[in-house]
């Protein structure tokens, strides 16, 4: 929902979302992009930026719900 809409439709400054969460901006992916996929490129871009080698990661932790993924858990594909 725009903030726009949300100042007039809810009442509530156009800042409440930044203000609540802390999140500045938003992007969105295309509808055919498979979370995982998007996982995997942040990840290397991460270590890249950081000069870390993906051996030095020891665990891999993913938080969300992907339909295309159930079980097993999407983090053993961000891990490969």
């Amino acid at each position: 929902m725009d903030e726009i809409q949300s100042e007039t439709r809810f009442n509530v400054p156009n800042t409440w979302l930044e203000d609540l969460t802390g999140i500045r901006s938003r992007r969105f992916a295309e509808p055919e992009a498979n979370p995982s996929d998007l996982a995997i490129e942040a990840g290397r871009a991460a270590l890249e930026k950081c000069g870390m080698d993906p051996k030095d990661i020891a665990m891999v932790i993913y938080c969300g719900i992907d339909r295309y993924w159930v079980e097993p858990a999407t983090s053993h594909r961000v891990q490969r």
